[in-house]
């Protein structure tokens, strides 16, 4: 989609979002609109991110546990009229950030500065592998222990572990 087209949308959002306040967080037309609040956002350009970001941080309910609350008790509305509000505040930010930073970008950056430079031509690779030592890998050696057997200096190779019961240790029947 293209900016002014996502612009045009958001604004009926704005306008829905207005008419939403008599409701909760959990109402069908909240959701609804919130899931396309948020496909809307997600196809906008990466210079948004931020106001993407702000957006997506309000819970439009109150988290908070009241102690001593009965069930029969209307729900707090307040934080999700708060968090409408905000959400508003800042889709109006994006709508008239839209306008105005197409032209930032074109004033602000020269033609000059906008063309990539050439990319340095790769050497020979030919003849840079031929000269280039490639590693090579030791074999692994046994373990040996530090411990000199007898008179002899070599050193002595270890056992692997035996694996199982122990011979010594015996079953309570």
């Amino acid at each position: 989609m293209e900016l002014t087209v996502i612009q045009g949308e958001l604004k009926r959002k704005i306008s829905e979002a207005k008419k939403l306040s008599r409701f909760n967080s959990r109402h069908f037309a909240f959701k609804n609109w919130h899931a396309t609040v948020m496909q809307l956002l997600r196809e906008l350009p990466p210079s948004y991110v931020q106001e993407i970001n702000d957006f997506k941080k309000l819970s439009f309910e109150d988290t908070r546990f009241k102690r001593g609350r009965k069930f029969f008790t209307g729900p707090d509305n307040s934080r999700f009229i708060e968090d409408l509000q905000t959400s508003i505040d800042i889709l109006t930010g994006i709508v008239k950030k839209g306008g105005t930073d197409k032209k930032r970008e074109d004033s602000a950056v020269p033609a000059e500065e906008k063309k990539k430079p050439a990319k340095p031509q790769a050497e020979n690779k030919k003849t840079s592998s031929k000269t280039e030592k490639t590693p090579v890998k030791k074999a692994g050696k046994a373990k040996t222990s530090k411990k000199e057997s007898g008179n002899s200096k070599t050193p002595v190779t270890r056992k692997p572990a035996k694996k199982g019961s122990s011979s010594t240790r015996k079953k309570k029947q």
